[in-house]
């Protein structure tokens, strides 16, 4: 797939912060310590206040969290942020963890749950890939912004075409289908090409492919989920397992993306 570049796609692991939210001073002191020799940056707070006080869009990376702390509980703060739509994954941490407790936090959005005294050594991989996580949710939310606005370029009958390629059909089947010319879908598929962002140098299978990927956003955005990352675990778990290494049709891809959709009750 391909994506236009701006600061998202360019953010990194090791340009990334981890906000340790932790009412205990020498717990915050040593988990920076901690990720300070592990090469990741870090910023304290003494509650989940002064961390909201001082959030603003740009930051990326993720939140570690003490699920025990007297201004706010870590899953009441975790309901907050959801609620402010900040985000940032959240490893919850606890020296009290109860299995209610940790599946209550990961249903409730958390990244995961980890209790107290952790390992050194998994702590620091989890939160590695929860920045990978969020990096990779930056890049999504950048991918649906630039699709929202090709999308909304085209007039009605340009996504009526735009439809009928991705289902596979050819010029002279859609214009049956439309009760319009040949050479007329030949000049609306040509301008759909061009709004969609499908130059020259794309092969005819390359091009396809990304009118798929944007028909695909384009019934996610119908259904009001405008955030990619927003689908959750499970699903990017079932597309990778559904088109890791397979050579599928355009056609079917869109089929089987959809019943991906629908499997999750998304649709």
């Amino acid at each position: 797939m391909h994506y236009m570049t701006d600061h998202s796609s360019s953010c990194t692991v090791k340009d990334a912060t981890v906000f340790v939210i932790d009412d205990d001073e020498g717990m915050r002191d040593g988990i920076k310590f901690l990720l300070g020799t592990a090469g990741l940056t870090a910023t304290t707070f003494a509650s989940g206040k002064e961390f909201l006080a001082s959030y603003n869009p740009r930051m990326h990376g993720c939140i570690l969290l003490d699920i025990r702390m007297p201004d706010i509980s870590g899953l009441d703060f975790q309901e907050e942020l959801r609620r402010r739509e900040i985000r940032l994954p959240v490893i919850l941490i606890s020296a009290y963890g109860t299995i209610p407790l940790a599946v209550r936090a990961i249903r409730d959005g958390a990244f995961d749950f980890i209790e107290k005294p952790f390992d050194d050594e998994a702590l620091l991989k989890r939160i590695r890939e929860a920045i990978t996580f969020n990096i990779d949710q930056r890049i999504d939310d950048q991918k649906v912004g630039q699709a929202r606005a090709q999308l909304g370029s085209l007039t009605g009958r340009e996504k009526e075409v735009m439809g009928l390629v991705v289902g596979g059909m050819l010029n002279k089947q859609i214009a049956a289908e439309l009760g319009i010319s040949a050479k007329t879908v030949e000049n609306h598929r040509s301008r759909v090409m061009d709004k969609m962002g499908v130059t020259p140098e794309f092969s005819a299978s390359e091009s396809l492919d990304r009118l798929v990927d944007q028909r695909f956003i384009q019934l996610l955005l119908a259904a009001g989920l405008d955030r990619l990352a927003g689908l959750g675990a499970e699903f990017g778990q079932l597309f990778e397992r559904e088109f890791a290494g397979l050579e599928i049709g355009a056609a079917a891809r869109v089929e089987t993306r959809v019943t991906l959709l629908a499997q999750l009750q998304i649709l």
